[in-house]
């Protein structure tokens, strides 16, 4: 594969998450914090909205975004369908909640669960 078609592929899948992490925020926008958790572990919104305090995303740029996101999609080629799963249920890796307990620290979606 020559350097330009591999670089036009690489635009062309930036480009197409950037569309589609846009249609999501758009999706989410003004939903309540319970409502995108709801989306995060089921793939579809609720019937009945959830009240709650309205899910936010942190503003940042798009660079810093795709940054982040290539960082996750690194992390998460290495994770089983379980940890995946554990994962877009909880928003933590199930080796993450082992260290926090270890050290005696909760994350708040877990003091929620027990």
């Amino acid at each position: 594969m020559s350097i330009a078609l591999k670089r036009k592929i690489e635009r062309l899948e930036e480009e197409y998450w950037r569309r589609t992490l846009e249609t999501a925020d758009h999706y989410l926008k003004g939903r309540s914090v319970e409502d995108v958790e709801f989306f995060c572990v089921h793939g579809y919104l609720p019937d009945v909205p959830i009240r709650g305090q309205t899910f936010e995303p942190t503003p940042m740029s798009w660079p810093e975004r795709w940054k982040l996101f290539r960082n996750f999609q690194r992390i998460a080629a290495t994770k089983t369908a379980e940890e995946l799963e554990f994962f877009c249920s909880h928003g933590y890796w199930p080796k993450e909640l082992e260290f926090f307990c270890s050290h005696g620290y909760w994350p708040t979606s877990a003091k929620r669960e027990s």
